[in-house]
């Protein structure tokens, strides 16, 4: 149920060994780039070559917790589609 404490209980275990942990909040404004990184415009404009901010998003970390998955717009559902399904 709402208020259980649900989201500290894995923010707390995965602390506890260790794992590097992301907490994502779905909902209709959400973008893609808040799960899974964006754009380093850093490495685009010094290298010329499209490179993504993954550090500390989804693909870097190993505890994911992704909460209110239904509330998010059909564009970010899409993209987690592979991740939920295939962990890729």
């Amino acid at each position: 149920p709402p208020g259980t404490g649900k989201t500290e209980l894995v923010n707390t275990m995965s602390k506890f060994v260790g794992l590097r942990y992301l907490d994502v909040l779905l909902n209709d404004s959400i973008r893609m780039e808040d799960i899974f990184g964006g754009l380093d415009i850093a490495s685009f404009t010094k290298r010329n070559k499209q490179r993504y901010k993954i550090e500390g998003y989804a693909a870097d970390v190993e505890t994911l917790f992704i909460d209110e998955v239904f509330k998010a717009s059909p564009i970010v559902l899409n993209s987690l589609l592979t991740l939920l399904n295939e962990r890729t």
